[in-house]
């Protein structure tokens, strides 16, 4: 009897292939481009994959304090949030750069998120709780009132 060589290959449904071996892309902003030159609130669009039982936000950091924008809408070719806050009305606000974040939150971590958002309303920088993860940042050049 002769025995093969030929390696056993054990087949398993096409769905858990393609999980098993998708690789999660990482986080990245795509729009505005870093440096570029924008408005008081303009959109941030993003590209990759928010990890399952994770949560994007995008805030605007400051020193070690961040603004709290709100979470991003995930769409089927990225990740969207309209309307982020560069500085106020105060000329002294235009000509700088601010810096975008991406933060990832667990279930616990989100919840924290949340409260804080919505007793800041992105006015007051906060320092974020434990359990967030910091992702991609963006510098953008606000020069226009």
């Amino acid at each position: 009897m002769l025995r093969s060589r030929l390696p056993l290959m054990v087949h398993l449904p096409v769905q858990a292939q393609c999980k098993q071996y998708r690789r999660q892309a990482p986080l990245l902003f795509a729009d505005p481009r870093p440096n570029e030159r924008v408005g008081k609130n303009p959109d941030v669009r993003g590209v990759g994959d928010v990890p399952e039982g994770q949560r994007l936000w995008i805030a605007v950091k400051s020193g070690q304090r961040y603004y709290m924008q709100g979470p991003a809408e995930v769409t089927p070719d990225g990740w969207l949030f309209s309307g982020i806050t560069l500085g106020g009305d105060d000329p002294a606000d235009v000509n700088l750069y601010y810096t975008v974040v991406a933060i990832l939150a667990d279930p616990t971590t989100d919840a924290k998120l949340e409260k804080l958002a919505n007793s800041t309303h992105g006015d007051t920088p906060v320092e974020l709780p434990p359990g967030t993860k910091i992702g991609p940042k963006v510098m953008l050049f606000r020069n226009i009132q």
